[in-house]
Parts: C-alpha cells; sequence; structure tokens
C-alpha cells in the first residue's frame, strides 16, 4: 500500500501521519496559500490603517466604505491645502505691500507718528521726503529694522494743524 492517509485503524494507510507533500506547509497546505495568507493579514492591517486615519470612520466599515471615504477626505486634503496656500500667498502680498501708522497729536502742534512698514529700499528718505513737502519740521527720528520690518517713530512740529496736514501727512506716507 502506498501513499497512507490519516487513520488510526490502521486500514487504509501504514502511520497516524500523513506524508508531506512537497512545497506545503507544517498542516499540509500547499506554499501559495501561506502566501495568499500573509498577504491578506498584511491588506487587513493596511486597511485597518487607512480607517483610523479617516476621521469620524466608523470601524466596523465595509473596505467599500473605507475606499469611498479616504477617497473623498484626500480630496478634501488636496482643496484644504490648496486654500491654505491661497491664503498664505494673499498674506504675503498684503505684508509685503501694508503700512500701518498712528499719530499722536500734542496741544500745540507737535505730532508723534509711529510707522511701520516692511523694509524696501528708499523708504526712510521718501518718508523724511512727505515731511519736507508738507513743510514740517522733524525734531526727533528713531528707526529700527528688523526681521523684514521697519519701525520708525517720528516726532514733527506740524504746520497747518488746522487743515488737516497730518491726516495728508498720513496719507502721504502710506502711499510711499
Amino acid at each position: 500500500m502506498e501513499g497512507g492517509g490519516e487513520t488510526t485503524d490502521g486500514v487504509k494507510g501504514f502511520g497516524l501521519r500523513k506524508r508531506r507533500r512537497a512545497g506545503s506547509d507544517d498542516r499540509g497546505r500547499p506554499e501559495g496559500s501561506m502566501r495568499d495568507k500573509c498577504r491578506r493579514e498584511n491588506i487587513t492591517e493596511l486597511y485597518t490603517k487607512l480607517r483610523s486615519m479617516i476621521p469620524s470612520m466608523c470601524p466596523k466599515a465595509p473596505r467599500a466604505e473605507i475606499l469611498q471615504e479616504a477617497s473623498l477626505y484626500i480630496r478634501f486634503l488636496e482643496e484644504e491645502r490648496a486654500r491654505l496656500e491661497m491664503l498664505k500667498m494673499s498674506s504675503a502680498q498684503v505684508t509685503a505691500n501694508s503700512s500701518s501708522i498712528s499719530v499722536t497729536l500734542s496741544e500745540s502742534n507737535l505730532a508723534v507718528f509711529a510707522i511701520t512698514s516692511s523694509i524696501r529700499r528708499n523708504l526712510v528718505t521718501d518718508i523724511i521726503s512727505v515731511f519736507g513737502q508738507h513743510r514740517a519740521e522733524i525734531l526727533a527720528a528713531n528707526i529700527v529694522a528688523q526681521a523684514g520690518w521697519t519701525s520708525m517713530t517720528v516726532t514733527a512740529a506740524v504746520n497747518d494743524v488746522a487743515d488737516g496736514a497730518i491726516e495728508k501727512i498720513k496719507q502721504d506716507i502710506l502711499m510711499v
């Protein structure tokens, strides 16, 4: 009798164990099915990871729903990234072109101008020339340049305060 099966009554085979086929595992399964099992376990693990990355995803969701929700979430993230990049670009443009100015006026014709602007060539010279155009005498000026910004405080005696000279100076400085 050749081959033999797994029986204990001795009728069909010689021993209690089956012979192992070439290319099989300990349980007699073909090696290909072991590879398939590993592949299936890997896929299950990857689906579990994907499910955990999607907000508000049900832990028992079927694979088709996981893939659909993942696709929608990726699309949402791409749109959000594009929106944030546009916001960043517009913010950079506003920052590059933005200036602010505040003025404190004393009882006489003295005014203190606090000016903040992004650093650029000839900025201080242009601001000082605005005061000259409006015949305002600069009594003191402090300038600080740091991290791409210029802060300038100018104390000036302004003529024609009643005629709105301070507002005109502010407007001209903002146009510089």
